[in-house]
């Protein structure tokens, strides 16, 4: 039994060391192209082409390029799946149309005039909201005086003394060392 683990070892070992030095051998084949997008992202791919695993650079480190749009040299680069250029295709310049142009840069004297009057509009409804609010602290301010003149008229009420005439005779306390004491001092 021994014997059949140390032979099926050494047959697991001598497949791990073929496969490395295959691996070793693939990676030393594949040569990849280095290119740089127009955003300035360095990408990786063996090729160019439909169906080519394509990766960003980071220093030492690939990471495959996220789905989307990517410009390269008057290229457009699709990416549908993530890491996997989907197509390639020339990049189509959008022609701007010159009179939509124009009509973005300029306002026309309408429109102008329409941005006036509701600008005018605003600040007459903020006029008339700020005369109310200073009509409504001026009734405020008013008030304030009379109840200020009514209290002013009010008669100062008596002060209260809290102190008892004549000698106070505890019948409560009792007539303990401590009792005597506190008798004493109500007296007093």
């Amino acid at each position: 039994m021994l014997a059949k683990i140390k032979e099926l070892a050494t047959e697991v070992v001598s497949l791990e060391t073929v496969d490395a030095e295959k691996i070793e051998v693939k990676a030393d084949e594949v040569k990849l192209a280095q290119e740089s997008l127009d955003n300035g992202t360095i990408v990786e791919a063996e090729s160019f082409e439909a169906g080519q695993p394509i990766f960003i650079v980071n220093e030492e480190e690939r990471v495959p390029l996220p789905i989307g749009e990517y410009e390269k040299e008057g290229m457009l680069l699709i990416v549908t799946e993530e890491g996997i250029i989907a197509e390639i295709k020339e990049a189509v310049a959008e022609e701007a149309d010159p009179e939509v142009e124009a009509e973005a840069e300029f306002v026309t004297v309408e429109d102008f005039n329409k941005a006036i009057d509701e600008i005018k509009a605003m600040l007459s409804n903020d006029k008339a909201d700020l005369k109310k609010v200073e009509d409504d602290l001026v009734l405020s301010k008013e008030n304030e005086v009379k109840l200020q003149k009514e209290l002013d008229e009010i008669p100062d009420a008596p002060t209260i003394k809290n102190k008892p005439k004549g000698k106070v005779k505890l019948n409560s306390v009792p007539k303990t060392s401590r009792g005597r004491i506190m008798e004493f001092v109500i007296n007093r």
